[in-house]
């Protein structure tokens, strides 16, 4: 096949620009992105109550978990209080390897 002739069957190939407008229902387009740009901001302000709600639980969740220690035991009615820090994980007894720089030299 001579060179031109396939170039003039790929060219004769190509869709003219109102055809592919209507097979891909380019008059949508505009619709499509304002309706995406409603539900990306009603989705937004979902997560951002459920957000507030779970920060808020988690709030009281840490206010609920405190322990208190009395202070000072004295005869007024009132004894102060100090908050105990809630710690999530407990210490481990387990030394630190000594290496080689840890070892005497002399």
């Amino acid at each position: 096949m001579p060179p031109n002739v396939r170039y003039q069957a790929q060219k004769s190939k190509s869709v003219p620009n109102p055809e592919r407008q209507v097979a891909w229902h380019d008059y949508q387009v505009t619709d499509k992105r304002e309706d995406l740009a409603a539900r990306i901001v009603q989705l937004s302000g979902k997560w951002k109550e459920e957000r507030a709600a779970k920060e808020e639980a988690k709030q009281k969740e840490a206010l609920n978990s405190r322990t208190f220690e009395v202070v000072e035991s004295s005869d007024c009615e009132i004894d102060i209080l100090e908050p105990i820090p809630f710690t999530s994980k407990a210490k481990s007894g387990r030394k630190k390897k000594a290496g080689h720089a840890a070892r005497l030299r002399g």
